[in-house]
């Protein structure tokens, strides 16, 4: 995923404050860190490049591309000269200068996430702050809404408290789901498309809706036991349609752009309680490599893996690739997580790597490091859905996982029914939200 929104590794207790000083030309700008007493955190920020005292001074030439004076009131360039009749680009028009730039409009600019301004109408992305978390740390209760408040056009306060909790968390509890592949639609629907809701809304159409499942090769939404909900020519080769546990993972590693989110529903769990679910905090793992071993944190955010899915039965063929851990390559803040030791396929050293053994030793001392963190039964949140439960997941943040389940004789079996959505569509409504 390329320049996505990704929350800010930051504590509520700590702030970016921006200090100016002059150069012999042009006015610069650093970054200072203050109140920042949490051991954990601070390693999230101590690799190169750091968001600490030492992070490198805004460059001048950033700050002049973020001139609201260069962006129309439809927030689109106004400074790129273009040949009316050709379309071809003649060069950039210079802009007026604007020097009373506010410190929250730079800091808002310089972050992974920039919100392109106008200078009538200056607002920043303002985020709450990240909550990282393990399985005894996790706020479940906080977490938990009920299903119909979030799904009603008619209380944005719930839906927006949901987007929260999935900004800052990465995971969202609702109960009293109807175990409908109506239900699961509806409720993606609050997640994706447009952040402005009509009342009524229009009816969806396959061929006009711009919200809603984001269509894979599951279909829209999909079950993992029966084929009611499964379209005709979609795959069931995963290893989610067994009885068997199932590692921590994030889901479609090999799509180019994974999900934003993940939604399951729980229709019908196992009668005698097994199949319970397993949760866990990418961004804490990430922050508890980066503090344990910087080098293997370093190697997982430079090493790009292929991950691919086939599916000769129904004709699938899905190959996409990253690293496991993706970074802001300016602020070195960690951006999303891409982790399933099912689909990986493995890596390639640069094509200017002499000492190739050393490469892949590095490598796999890395992804050692990083099983022995995913394994901790200490950062895991396990809890046994009950019928009508529903979690929503950030697919680039939250793994998921799952134990064994058992059936007894004449037992239906453990059914969930479920959708992906898109990430695009998740940080549009969360830009939408937090801007102000």
């Amino acid at each position: 995923m390329h320049q996505a929104l990704a929350p800010r590794l930051l504590k509520s207790n700590q702030f970016i404050s921006l200090t100016r000083y002059l150069s012999t030309s042009q006015p610069t700008y650093s970054y200072s860190s203050l109140n920042h007493d949490d051991k954990a955190d601070r390693s999230l920020h101590s690799s190169h490049p750091p968001l600490l005292p030492s992070s490198p001074h805004l460059p001048p030439q950033f700050i002049d591309s973020a001139n609201p004076s260069n962006y129309d009131e439809n927030f689109q360039r106004n400074d790129v000269e273009i040949c009316e009749e050709s379309g071809v680009k003649r060069g950039l028009i210079k802009g007026k200068e604007y020097t009373n730039l506010s410190s929250k409009y730079l800091d808002s600019i310089s972050t992974p996430h920039p919100i392109s301004c106008t200078p009538q109408n200056l607002k920043t992305f303002q985020p709450p702050s990240l909550s990282l978390w393990t399985g005894s740390t996790l706020p479940i209760s906080s977490l938990t809404l009920d299903y119909s408040s979030v799904v009603d056009p008619s209380s944005s306060s719930a839906t927006s408290l949901a987007l929260s909790h999935l900004y800052t968390h990465g995971l969202l509890l609702l109960k009293n789901s109807p175990p409908t592949e109506s239900s699961i639609y509806n409720l993606s629907l609050s997640f994706t498309g447009p952040s402005i809701v009509f009342n009524p809304p229009p009816p969806p159409s396959v061929y006009t809706s711009n919200s809603g499942p984001l269509r894979t090769l599951y279909g829209s939404t999909w079950s993992t036991t029966t084929n009611s909900i499964q379209g005709s020519n979609t795959s069931t080769s995963d290893s989610a349609y067994s009885q068997s546990s199932l590692p921590l993972h994030t889901d479609n590693t090999y799509f180019n752009t994974p999900p934003g989110l993940q939604i399951f529903g729980m229709v019908r769990p196992a009668e005698d309680g097994s199949g319970r679910s397993t949760y866990l905090d990418g961004f804490k793992a990430a922050s508890k490599l980066r503090e344990i071993c910087p080098q293997s944190f370093n190697i997982l955010t430079k090493t790009i893996f292929k991950y691919r899915y086939i599916d000769d039965i129904t004709g699938w063929h899905l190959e996409g690739c990253g690293p496991i851990i993706e970074v802001d390559n300016y602020s070195g803040e960690v951006k999303g997580i891409r982790h399933n030791d099912l689909d990986r396929v493995g890596c390639l050293p640069d094509a200017g790597c002499v000492d190739v053994s050393s490469f892949y030793n590095e490598v796999n001392s890395a992804l050692q490091k990083w099983d022995d963190i995913v394994n901790d039964e200490e950062n895991k949140f396990v809890i046994g859905l009950k019928e009508g439960d529903c979690v929503v997941v950030y697919n680039r943040r939250v793994m998921h996982g799952r134990e064994s389940f058992r059936l007894r004789e004449g037992e239906e079996g453990r059914s969930i029914v479920g959708c992906y959505t898109g990430a695009d569509e998740l940080e549009s409504r969360w830009r939408c939200l937090f801007t102000k």
